[in-house]
């Protein structure tokens, strides 16, 4: 029998009136130039993505709470649009030392646990940002970033939590085959921070 196979997704998500903001973006996108990758998922920005089977969960969930109780909330400090050409268009996040803890424990504390799976590996994200609009053509693309490569977008987010999703996957082609439903957040706490701090020296 088939072991079942997931596709996660952690993220740091938006409070919900920077989200309101970034979502009308995002639903312009997708009446205006016809993004069908717009307006489908709530804003959100990716640390993770990863494959992995299901009886696997709640170990990889306990892994996440351990991570989440070393590291401390960050502000997310948005500033502008940036591209990923010729296909993504996103909000930019401005790297700063509490973001780039959270993304360097989660790589290197969830590494040995996470493997590659037929043809899927772990997506590490190196570049933080919150996607306005992904899987555009050349013109749907050249027209938005004509338009909004020069537009202000300024936000602070305090991000308190990494957010757990989850989707399956076909267990023959490795497609997604639902939509993303929650499966925990982890409260960053910085509880254990000392803890860490010894056993580093």
């Amino acid at each position: 029998m088939d072991i079942p196979v997931f596709e996660y997704l952690a993220v740091l998500q938006p409070d919900d009136g920077v989200s309101a903001r970034i979502k009308e973006i995002k639903n312009y996108f997708q009446n205006e130039y016809g993004c069908e990758y717009a307006a489908q998922l709530k804003p959100h920005c990716t640390l993770l993505k990863f494959p992995q089977y299901t009886h696997l969960e709640k170990q990889m969930i306990k892994r996440f709470e351990s991570i989440a109780r070393t590291l401390t909330p960050a502000k997310l400090n948005l500033d502008g649009f940036g591209n990923f050409p010729h296909h993504t268009i996103y909000v930019g996040v401005d790297q700063n030392p509490e973001l780039e803890k959270i993304m360097k424990n989660i790589k290197v504390k969830l590494r040995p646990f996470l493997q590659k799976i037929e043809t899927l590996k772990p997506v590490y994200v190196k570049k933080a940002h919150i996607t306005i609009a992904r899987k555009m053509n050349e013109a749907q693309f050249e027209l938005a970033w004509d338009e909004w490569r020069n537009r202000p977008f300024k936000a602070i987010v305090n991000a308190e939590e990494i957010l757990l999703l989850k989707r399956p996957l076909d267990p023959e082609t490795m497609a997604a085959t639902g939509a993303y439903q929650r499966v925990a957040s982890f409260k960053l706490s910085g509880s254990d921070t000392e803890v860490e701090q010894l056993l580093l020296f």
